[in-house]
């Protein structure tokens, strides 16, 4: 077999042991990408789980400062209607809140998630592409081959 024969096919295998490489480091960012998604989706839940315990937290000293006030008015917390109202008025905003927060929680938590998958699928199409393009080189160094010969 000549040189120039044997570099062709050299050159054709090289070419194709780069794209396979290629392939396996694009699965590798992929699943870097994906696990710093699923670190950012724990942070959003542990964020949204802290505006929670705040938004607790709030309602708990608002009912305390509504009693300090009342009782420094001398108002009978128990048989005051006004002071029940504004009290029940001030859970059901909490409990709103509360749920509005739990809930935009649970979308970012649903977004993350499906980012996730679409990083893992998009490495996963890149390194079957690469692949591709592997044999490809393969195949064309085969073909260039069977000229020269």
């Amino acid at each position: 077999m000549e040189p120039t024969t044997m570099m062709y096919i050299a050159s054709g295998l090289m070419s194709a042991s780069r794209y396979n490489r290629a392939g396996k480091i694009a699965k590798q960012e992929a699943a870097l990408t994906a696990r710093r998604i699923k670190v950012q989706a724990e942070q959003k839940r542990l964020q949204k789980l802290q505006e929670h315990n705040d938004i607790v937290a709030n309602l708990q000293t608002f009912k305390g400062t509504n009693m300090a006030l009342a009782g420094t008015s001398g108002r009978d917390t128990g048989a005051d209607k006004s002071f029940k109202r504004i009290q029940e008025r001030a859970k059901e905003n909490a409990a709103v809140t509360a749920q509005r927060s739990n809930l935009q929680g649970i979308m970012e938590q649903s977004n993350l998630a499906q980012k996730q998958q679409m990083v893992l699928l998009q490495g996963q199409n890149k390194a079957k592409s690469y692949r591709m393009m592997g044999y490809q080189s393969i195949l064309n160094t085969a073909y260039g081959t069977s000229k020269l010969i």
